[in-house]
């Protein structure tokens, strides 16, 4: 979809410059990535087919796994493997039995005896599609482990593997680390997130300043200016300096994760410096749109993805707006990114703009030094880590506790054809700033709130909280909104682990953001049990409650006679 509104625009930009010689040679290149493009439809096919026939078959394949693909929670264990025979990537899932899993260090290949599962699709609408998300990796499956055992004879590891063993090496340096340095080392030097990090840093979410971590790989440029300084202060010539950068960027971008910021800013940066070895003169647009083009070679999908939308997106507004002030270059971010934003995260906080005019500059020129020197110091066992940890932590108060301020919208998810309007018109701005524009940009805003938040017809939606179910039932116009139970944690009766987030969260709860729901009219509780009723105690959404129906107080959750009262 994303791609085919791209081509369009494309081909009507080009046929207005009326120059037809351009126009036709821009057509031509145009087949190059369209063909692979399809190449690649087609093998993605075969594998889903190839692995559809034998879904639910109990088999015994050979699998490759490296160590820093494998995920533990409790006693199970998840990770994503190679099967040379399938030629394909699955996730292997299953409950340890044994501690050889717990004790791999490097790359290895098991005999898996087990049953072959489709990707669970997503059971509620707006609820986020892991499996489709999954798919468009190449991950077709998953092999519920049911036996496992080593094979003797080990192939040898490919460089490849020894750069995942190499990011295992590095996450597994952390273990020592303070809780807020391992929390932000892990995910801006290796792309390792963890719910520990969505939980304790849930006010970066909350403002919008996730691209600062995921996104903008700010901090590929850091390591570069970094390696470029020290390699110049032992006199290097420059040309031996750009061939070094150009070797060690490849494997800086395995090592930290594959992320799509990061394959943006490393691709750009490899493609800046063979472009000055080869005396080629390219403008920032051109590296800009060549970027692109060599990674929907090798992602396709890279513009369907959030990330993917938010990364190009952003960069293009940085180029665009490079002449102008800072605040002004980031408000023009923050403005184009909001449709983006939006769709995909249905809330905003009015004081986005103005936290990410201080913090982009700190975590610039504080935050990635002292992240880097931190897990030197960590690393090599010298003091001064408990001093990184506080100043990360004086900062993550900071952000927390602004989050907290009032100014969350719970905007809802805008119509496709609306935000792509708005991106359209919210483009249109940088090359003709005209005051009709930025009137058109917050009216289609101001339209697509209306259309979310007030609908002419009434619903009734049932939600799967997984052991329980939610029940939404709203009047037209948003009159009246009630919710009948909230859904709950699984493991009664028991504490809430720390990273455990309850499923309500994904399905009703995300729902109602999706549909612009911020109050809710009646709280409708069936029964005492905690799968039912246990979201409503720490949801702040439920904070918004004017009528609250219930048969018995339920005296044995004290948190939830707390939140009555």
């Amino acid at each position: 979809m994303y791609g085919a509104i791209g081509m369009i625009v494309w081909a009507v930009r080009l046929a207005c410059l009326q120059v037809r010689w351009f126009f036709l040679i821009n057509c031509c290149l145009l087949i190059i990535p369209a063909g692979c493009f399809f190449s690649w439809q087609q093998f993605r096919a075969s594998q889903l087919q190839t692995f559809q026939q034998a879904t639910g078959n109990h088999v015994t394949l050979q699998v490759r796994i490296t160590p820093d693909n494998l995920r533990w929670s409790g006693s199970r264990y998840s990770g994503l493997v190679t099967v040379p025979s399938l030629h394909q990537q699955l996730y292997l899932r299953g409950q340890a039995t044994s501690r050889m899993l717990a004790t791999l260090h490097t790359t290895k290949s098991l005999l898996v005896t087990g049953r072959l599962q489709p990707l669970a699709p997503s059971g509620n609408q707006n609820q986020f599609d892991g499996g489709a998300f999954q798919r468009q990796r190449g991950i077709n499956g998953q092999l519920q482990v049911q036996q496992l055992r080593l094979i003797a004879k080990q192939p040898p590891a490919t460089f490849l593997e020894k750069l995942h063993e190499l990011r295992f090496w590095g996450l597994w340096q952390l273990r020592r680390f303070p809780h807020l340095v391992r929390l932000y080392a892990a995910c801006l030097l290796f792309g390792y997130q963890t719910e520990d990090f969505r939980l304790d840093l849930n006010g970066v979410q909350q403002l919008g300043l996730i691209h600062l971590f995921t996104i903008s790989g700010r901090h590929v440029y850091f390591l570069l200016q970094l390696a470029t300084y020290l390699l110049t202060r032992l006199r290097l010539r420059r040309k031996w300096i750009d061939w070094f950068n150009c070797c060690w960027l490849p494997v800086y971008c395995v090592i930290s994760g594959f992320g799509v910021g990061l394959w943006r800013a490393c691709l750009g940066t490899e493609l800046r410096i063979q472009a000055r070895l080869l005396q080629v003169n390219l403008r920032g647009l051109d590296l800009w749109a060549v970027t692109l083009m060599l990674h929907l070679l090798i992602n396709p999908w890279v513009l369907c993805q959030f990330g993917g939308q938010l990364a190009y997106l952003l960069s293009f507004t940085m180029l665009v707006t490079n002449t102008s002030r800072y605040w002004q270059q980031m408000l023009w971010m923050n403005l184009i990114g909001l449709p983006l934003i939006l769709y995909h995260g249905y809330t905003w906080h009015c004081l986005s703009f103005l936290v990410s005019l201080w913090m982009v500059p700190i975590f610039g020129r504080l935050v990635f030094p002292l992240i880097l020197v931190s897990y030197l110091l960590g690393v090599f066992r010298l003091p001064g880590l408990q001093i990184s940890n506080w100043l990360l932590q004086q900062i993550t108060v900071v952000i927390n506790g602004i989050s907290q301020f009032p100014g969350e919208i719970i905007f809802g998810k805008p119509q496709l054809v609306l935000v792509v309007l708005l991106l359209l018109v919210g483009l249109g701005a940088f090359f003709k700033q005209v005051w009709q524009r930025w009137i058109t940009f917050f009216l289609l805003l101001l339209l697509s709130f209306g259309q979310i938040h007030f609908p002419t017809t009434g619903e009734i939606t049932f939600f799967d909280v997984g052991q329980g179910d939610s029940i939404l039932i709203r009047a037209p116009f948003n009159q009246t909104v009630t919710l009948i139970d909230t859904g709950g944690r699984l493991d009664f009766g028991n504490r809430r682990r720390q990273g455990q987030r309850y499923q309500a969260e994904q399905t009703s709860i995300n729902y109602l953001h999706s549909i612009g729901i911020h109050r809710i009219d009646n709280l409708c509780l069936s029964h005492q049990d905690s799968d039912h009723i246990g979201i409503c105690i720490e949801e702040s959404l439920c904070k918004n409650v004017y009528k609250l129906f219930y048969i018995k107080l339920p005296q044995k959750l004290p948190q939830f006679v707390k939140f009555v009262s």
